[in-house]
């Protein structure tokens, strides 16, 4: 836990129908946003103590939903879902919340209609952040059977686990090198292997929207290597070379992503991994940069974004070739 920080509790009542919680991290905001929003770190925090969770959907943009399943120690799962209704990196999440159907089914007397706002401010100079989570209700009757339910205190848990998890991040120090993006396809893993390995299918869906690839070389082995060309909207030209280093089928790929012609220089390391996850498949991709700044610099050019328009493509051509099976 952070020294000095006391467990997260309802520092304003700013209505009848709004409890706000607040905590002070000490880590940078950049990194509490990505601990946040990023469904590989998600899943090691999220939750009382105690607890496991389960990413299933996570859709960061307007209109984009999410959907965690909480797991308590005795087995119990705890739906709940969302709809985003404004995101504003690294400074402001609105989303609703809801309770999951399984569980309204065991509770059928819920608060209802309630919308959170997660603000994520810069304290002592952005070495620390202030996390202010506002959950607003319809009816103070909603409050106050969310509030009797628990949730000042499960937060204060679940805030007690993120402050360790961002501990453990900022002892490593891949964290502030690292960009993780994850999804969850409902598809057998050996489906989902097979089409992000099989070149044809590559050139269908790699790279963001708007983007199209040509392989020119496809060598899935150790050392083996995988050069390509994406053609960006404006006919621009982006020239990629691959050296696959881990080749574990259907689990795993492990790649260095270097420079073309005389520049042999590792850009980035990669691992992707295929995990089977209630009945589909979750695929995290992991890229490792040599420096902060680095990885600062390629988030600024749009690649979190490319990423994340890459796993949505890729969605999409699993769903054409299911339909087509």
């Amino acid at each position: 836990m952070t020294t000095g920080n006391p467990p997260a509790r309802p520092a304003d009542v700013d209505s009848d129908h709004a409890l706000v919680i607040e905590r002070i991290f000490d880590a940078p905001r950049e990194l509490v946003w990505r601990a946040w929003t990023e469904p590989e770190h998600v899943a090691r925090w999220w939750g009382p103590r105690g607890f496991t969770t389960r990413v299933e959907e996570l859709d960061l943009h307007p209109g984009g939903r999410s959907h965690y399943v909480m797991v308590g120690p005795d087995g119990t799962e705890y739906p709940a879902s969302g709809v985003f209704r404004e995101v504003v990196p690294p400074e402001r999440i609105v989303t609703t919340d809801e309770f999951g159907d399984g569980y309204e089914e065991d509770n059928p007397d819920l608060p209802q209609g309630m919308i959170l706002t997660c603000l994520f401010e810069e304290v002592d100079g952005g070495r620390r952040t202030r996390l202010t989570l506002r959950i607003s209700h319809p009816t103070e009757e909603d409050r106050r059977k969310h509030e009797e339910m628990g949730v000042v205190a499960g937060w204060g848990s679940s805030f007690d686990c993120l402050d360790d998890h961002l501990a453990a991040l900022t002892a490593t120090g891949d964290a502030t090198r690292e960009i993780v993006v994850s999804r969850r396809f409902e598809a057998p893993r050996d489906l989902v292997w097979r089409v992000w390995t099989d070149p044809e299918q590559v050139t269908r869906w790699w790279g963001p929207r708007g983007f199209s690839t040509t392989t020119h070389a496809w060598d899935l082995s150790p050392d083996g290597t995988w050069r390509f060309t994406m053609h960006g909207p404006d006919g621009t030209d982006y020239e990629n070379r691959v050296v696959f280093r881990r080749v574990e089928p259907p689990a795993r790929l492990a790649y260095d992503h270097t420079g073309v012609g005389g520049n042999n220089d590792v850009a980035f390391r990669a691992e992707v991994t295929f995990v089977e996850e209630a009945g589909g498949t979750r695929v995290t991709l992991r890229m490792l940069f040599s420096t902060p700044e680095i990885r600062a610099h390629v988030e600024e050019f749009g690649a979190v974004e490319g990423a994340h328009d890459t796993l949505a493509r890729f969605g999409e051509l699993l769903e054409e070739i299911g339909d087509e099976s």
